[in-house]
C-alpha cells in the first residue's frame, strides 16, 4: 500500500515520537471486580487456519472469539461484551469510546470475560451536537444526560477499573509530502 501511495500520490512519509494525550487504564479504589474467562466461554482462531465461513444454520449459534467485542441493546443501556481478553486487548478496545489511546497499566495477567453496561450514546456517536456544533465528547457529559454511565462511570462501578489522564511518547505518521494523482 505504501509503495502504491508513494507511485500515485508522491506521498512521502515518516514516524516520529511524540508526547501524546492518553488514557491509563489502572484498578480504581476498592479493587477489581472482574472475572477470569470460564473454560470454554470463547473460542480461540488461529489466523493461519481461520474457521470456515458460510451461511449460519437456523438453529446454530456461533461461539464467540476470544479476544474480540460483541454489543447489543439492552432496554435503554448498550452492553459491550469481551470474551477471553488480557487487560491490554480490553484497553486497545476502549480507543474509540475514550476518544484517545488507552495503556493498560493494572499489571493484571490473564485473560476475563468482561460486560460493560453504557449509556447508548457510549457506544454510538461519542460526540453530542446541539444546533449543529459540538457540545463534548459523551463521556464528558453527565450521565443523566446520556441516559446511563459514561464509560467512565462504567469502568469504576462495574469493574472496578479507572481511566486517567496521563501524557506518553506514541509514534505519530508525519505526512512530508503528498500531490495531487496522476491521470490513468
Amino acid at each position: 500500500m505504501q509503495a502504491l501511495l508513494e507511485d500515485r500520490f508522491h506521498v512521502s512519509l515518516h514516524k516520529e515520537l511524540r508526547d501524546s494525550s492518553v488514557y491509563e487504564l489502572v484498578v480504581a479504589k476498592g479493587g477489581v471486580k472482574l472475572h477470569l474467562a470460564k473454560e470454554g466461554s470463547c473460542v480461540t482462531t488461529d489466523p493461519d487456519n481461520p474457521p470456515p465461513r458460510g451461511p449460519k444454520k437456523a438453529a446454530e449459534t456461533r461461539p464467540k472469539r476470544c479476544g474480540q467485542a460483541g454489543y447489543h441493546s439492552a432496554g435503554n443501556r448498550l452492553v459491550g461484551e469481551w470474551r477471553g481478553v488480557t487487560l491490554g486487548e480490553f484497553a486497545d478496545s476502549l480507543r474509540s469510546r475514550a476518544h484517545r489511546p488507552v495503556l493498560d497499566r493494572t499489571a493484571l495477567t490473564g485473560r476475563y470475560d468482561i460486560q460493560l453496561e453504557l449509556a447508548p450514546s457510549e457506544l454510538t456517536s461519542g460526540q453530542r451536537f446541539l444546533n449543529g456544533q459540538m457540545v463534548a465528547p459523551a463521556a464528558e457529559i453527565g450521565a443523566a444526560d446520556s441516559g446511563g454511565p459514561t464509560i467512565f462511570e462504567a469502568l469504576q462501578k462495574q469493574l472496578g477499573l479507572k481511566l486517567v489522564s496521563a501524557t506518553a511518547r506514541q509514534d505519530v505518521l508525519i505526512v512530508d509530502r503528498a500531490e495531487k494523482p496522476l491521470a490513468n
